[in-house]
């Protein structure tokens, strides 16, 4: 359980962060971009949505590496260096049943900082029917900027070409996932 209190503390702690953070210039991240199939389709107007991006560990799910018999359900997944492992996966109550209420007004994609072998194992179990995701970004997507030796992952929503910033908002656990984009991201109490 995170309280109220220690979620605003860490947020404070990003913003320190943030504010050390060097935004790449847009011709450094070209070979992370993506073209979404459907962006013809986002925008404001009759027949179009918005994009919903959703972060994946700690706002979808919790993810138990050292003890997968903790978690609701197992999932088998191959981490970097072709290592196979069995994970325990703990899914948010309630979170489909509530993007299906939202469909007919937005897009949903996740966009994460793990690897693609793992997200695309955890997400088959998430969503088995790809009913509610329609697209799919990884840690190879993201800015990797560095701060005082530590180097973070960003989600830098410049990626997503073809699509207006104004047409899109992420929903994270952490404010440093959406660093370069604040006025577009929903913090998200995480989920454990």
């Amino acid at each position: 359980n995170t309280k109220i209190s220690d979620f605003l503390d860490y947020t404070k702690q990003c913003k320190k962060i943030i504010k050390r953070m060097k935004v790449p210039e847009e011709s450094d991240i070209k070979e992370c971009f993506v073209q979404l199939p459907f962006a013809s389709e986002i925008g404001f107007g009759p027949g179009k949505k918005r994009l919903a991006i959703f972060d994946l560990d700690e706002t979808l799910i919790h993810c138990e590496t050292q003890n997968a018999d903790l978690a609701e359900q197992k999932v088998e997944v191959t981490l970097p260096g072709n290592v196979k492992r069995t994970i325990g996966v703990n899914i948010r109550p309630h979170w489909k049943e509530e993007l299906l209420k939202l469909m007919d007004k937005y897009f949903f994609i996740v966009y994460t900082a793990s690897h693609q072998s793992y997200a695309d194992a955890v997400i088959n179990v998430l969503d088995k029917d790809e009913e509610i995701f329609k697209y799919r970004l990884y840690r190879n997507n993201c800015s990797v900027v560095t701060v005082e030796g530590q180097k973070f992952f960003v989600k830098d929503l410049r990626v997503i070409q073809g699509v207006s910033l104004k047409d899109m908002v992420i929903i994270d656990n952490s404010l440093l996932s959406f660093a370069f984009h604040l006025n577009n991201g929903v913090p998200i109490l995480p989920y454990y």
